[in-house]
């Protein structure tokens, strides 16, 4: 993603795959929180578990991603999806393991407000 957001300052057609591959993304702060959560359910447990937990982040793909940063940028940067293959390796569906732990968590903050500050945050440093 820092090439993708990099190339988009440029003036070249930036060449994608399909854009469908999706992303689980957490910020930092709330995978903070989750721990915290965790961490209380695991003490008050008496006996051996198995600490495995599956948290919920905010699901979008990479062509969803680029869309909101380009709005939020204001910006009307060239871009062509479908232009390079997909790899064979590429997520296009996350999958949800299964926990002893029941934690009823998802994540607060969201891509479009994380986008925003770092825009925010570049052109105060200009």
């Amino acid at each position: 993603i820092p090439l993708l957001l990099q190339e988009m300052n440029s003036s070249k057609t930036i060449k994608l795959t399909s854009g469908n591959q999706k992303l689980e993304l957490f910020h930092i702060e709330d995978i903070i929180n989750l721990y915290k959560e965790t961490i209380k359910k695991i003490i008050k447990i008496k006996r051996p578990i198995k600490a495995n937990f599956f948290p919920k982040g905010e699901q979008k793909t990479i062509r969803e991603l680029i869309l909101i940063y380009r709005k939020c940028i204001s910006s009307r940067f060239k871009f062509k999806f479908n232009a390079l293959p997909d790899r064979k390796r590429e997520v296009f569906k996350i999958s949800k393991g299964k926990s002893d732990i029941k934690i009823n968590w998802s994540a607060k903050k969201k891509i479009k407000n994380f986008f925003e500050s770092h825009i925010k945050s570049i052109h105060e440093v200009r």
